[in-house]
């Protein structure tokens, strides 16, 4: 697989990408996970120390995304963005 054959792994919360222990555990060449995300919850942070790995954070990707979501968030109410968004990636 991909995975196994990377040095450098990238993430973010909002893909499906996230990287778990068996995801990690696959990841025998990898000494970096870079995540574009805010926080850290979408990567085994436990696995990563375990094994080597190294996470890093892609500053400043989230300076626009974050108030845009939120904006969302707020003027969507009970307009359901959230699901409607879900949808459209599960399609």
């Amino acid at each position: 697989s991909r995975i196994s054959n990377s040095n450098i792994l990238s993430t973010e919360p909002f893909y499906k990408a996230y990287m778990n222990t068996e995801c990690l555990q696959k990841a025998k060449h990898s000494n970096i996970v870079l995540t574009r995300g805010v926080g850290f919850d979408h990567i085994d942070v436990h696995t990563s120390s375990y094994n080597g790995i190294t996470i890093a954070k892609i500053i400043g990707k989230n300076v626009v995304s974050v108030p845009e979501i939120e904006f969302v968030e707020i003027l969507s109410g009970p307009t359901n963005v959230a699901r409607s968004t879900s949808s459209l990636k599960n399609d």
